[in-house]
């Protein structure tokens, strides 16, 4: 199993068990395997999982395959399959795949919130998140978290540059504007923001990062939430290897 999920493997019918998908949240990049009654998530679609030892044969009607590597059996595996509620869809024409994804053979998960405004900065997204990727490419849906709203349509303009200073010192900017009118209740949320930044690298592995950032955000209407400003000023040592 360990080395499966190190090397990764390669697939004669690509489309045995659930459907994967690359990038995104949740289980991308990976399908999910059956190995000795224990269901792992392995590499399909990695730059090592193209030049993987291990290729699996083409399931046969049972979802049961053969893991070769080379011309030697080395395992009998089966791949989930994948949901029948996958077909189905709201009557919005919302597929049901969009609002909850299965997680190897029996776990079903959702996100509750596909949006976060860290997400728009690289200085405070968090590293291994990547919802935004999802909701862009269209595999989910973006709810409202508005009590009484159905809905909110977005409207959002930002502007950034990259500047090398020297050739240790790279400073960054960036300005965003955005606004969400909400239907079904009278409200308006606008938000604008600016973060400025640099990066002093020491060495090669080491550098040092200061940024500030404010965030204004005021909301309109009956409905209106709380209109308040953040500020931040974050100093962090950066190690690269």
């Amino acid at each position: 199993m360990t080395e499966l999920q190190s090397f990764g493997l390669r697939l004669v019918d690509p489309s045995a068990g659930v459907a994967s998908r690359r990038g995104g949240a949740g289980p991308s990049d990976h399908k999910a395997v059956t190995v000795d009654g224990h269901t792992i998530m392995v590499p399909v679609h990695t730059s090592t999982a193209w030049e993987s030892p291990f290729v699996a044969q083409a399931p046969d009607g049972e979802g049961r395959s053969t893991v070769m590597r080379g011309a030697i059996p080395i395992a009998s595996i089966s791949f989930p399959r994948q949901p029948r509620f996958y077909a189905m869809q709201t009557f919005d024409g919302v597929p049901y795949s969009h609002i909850a994804t299965l997680h190897g053979s029996d776990v079903l998960a959702t996100t509750v919130l596909q949006t976060c405004i860290r997400y728009q900065s690289r200085t405070k997204t968090c590293q291994f998140c990547a919802i935004g990727q999802s909701l862009a490419a269209g595999r989910t849906v973006e709810d409202t978290p508005v009590v009484g709203a159905g809905a909110y349509v977005a409207n959002s303009a930002s502007f950034s540059v990259d500047h090398e200073l020297l050739r240790n010192v790279i400073l960054n900017a960036r300005l965003f504007w955005s606004r969400d009118d909400y239907e079904g209740v009278d409200r308006e949320d606008t938000r604008v923001g600016a973060n400025i930044g640099g990066t002093y690298l020491i060495n090669r592995n080491l550098g040092i990062n200061a940024s500030f950032s404010t965030l204004d955000t005021q909301s309109d209407g009956a409905a209106r939430d709380l209109d308040f400003t953040v500020n931040k000023l974050a100093i962090a040592l950066v190690a690269q290897f």
